[in-house]
């Protein structure tokens, strides 16, 4: 009886091992494989971000901010950072930093990595960042929130440093009512050394459509400097002519001015979005590129035809 009653028991583990050993190896089979589709993976080939990265990051104020954005199989496409406020303007493209506030630079040491760091961090710089690249089939982007908290606190209790609240009431008492409108003026004096001019909006087909860039440098013979040009970029990439798409031409204009027109063939909706013009070399001081971004909007025959209904 005893003998019976352990051959019944074998035959039950015997069984189920028959029953589940196929499911537990075709289960690990399946996340392997699953797995191959996932960023980071050794064999999957596509531009994409790291998930793994942090996208909402607090720094207290007058701190150095790293937002860290990783992309692999990156090849060469290019990575752009905008701020998400509305204007449109890139923050950096590639290697180049086109924000006028020098202290945003770009961390590029890793070959995945494309850091966007901020000296000093600023109430000012919280809000939405993207981080972009745009490939042939779409536009990528992660984006990251930051939060800068107000200044540094002693001792925990929240109120802000004696030594910072002094500083600022110093730095506060040296500037004269009016020095906000003259750096306002400087300002616009120097963004005024480049311009681009064009339509704000066209329909999908147009033949011909073309933005003028002009550059203003201070020297008269600045035409003499070899290195003096424009580039021009959308969506992150830099632009060339191209016999079946694009031209771009350049010209001096009284020898201190730079004259690019770059006329697109046959408008299609990837062209709509920010085009930017740069200014080679930059003048300004401290060293930061100047730029002009314009914002292009492609319509459909029925899209322009609700908007002129509109107007």
């Amino acid at each position: 009886m005893r003998s019976d009653c352990g051959g019944f028991q074998l035959q039950v583990v015997l069984l189920l091992a028959c029953c589940f050993l196929p499911a537990s190896t075709g289960l690990q089979s399946y996340s392997a494989d699953r797995s191959r589709y996932q960023c980071g993976h050794p064999e999957y080939k596509r531009v994409c971000f790291e998930h793994s990265v942090r996208a909402k990051l607090v720094f207290n104020e007058f701190e150095p901010v790293v937002i860290r954005c990783v992309v692999r199989n990156l090849g060469k496409h290019v990575v752009t950072w905008m701020k998400n406020d509305g204007r449109d303007i890139p923050l950096t493209i590639g290697h180049k930093v086109f924000a006028s506030d020098s202290r945003v630079k770009i961390d590029y040491s890793s070959p995945d990595e494309w850091n966007l760091v901020i000296q000093g961090a600023q109430a000012k710089d919280s809000g939405e960042y993207l981080c972009q690249v745009n490939t042939l089939e779409k536009l990528l982007e992660k984006r990251f929130q930051l939060v800068v908290r107000g200044g540094d606190t002693d001792g925990g209790s929240g109120k802000k440093s004696s030594v910072n609240v002094k500083k600022q009431s110093s730095e506060s008492s040296k500037r004269l009512p009016n020095d906000e409108a003259v750096l306002s003026a400087e300002t616009t004096r120097e963004l005024k050394n480049v311009l681009i001019y064009g339509p704000a909006i066209v329909l999908q087909g147009e033949q011909f459509v073309s933005f003028t860039c002009t550059a203003t440098f201070r020297g008269r013979d600045a035409r003499r400097n070899p290195d003096a040009s424009v580039e021009w970029y959308h969506l992150g990439l830099r632009q060339v002519s191209n016999a079946s798409s694009m031209d771009i031409s350049m010209s001096w204009k009284d020898g201190d001015t730079i004259v690019s027109v770059l006329t697109i063939y046959s408008v299609r909706f990837e062209h709509s979005g920010d085009w930017v013009c740069l200014k080679q070399p930059s003048e300004k001081r401290p060293p930061a590129l100047e730029t002009a971004s314009h914002q292009l909007t492609v319509l459909g025959e029925q899209s322009m035809a609700d908007l002129q209904k509109k107007e």
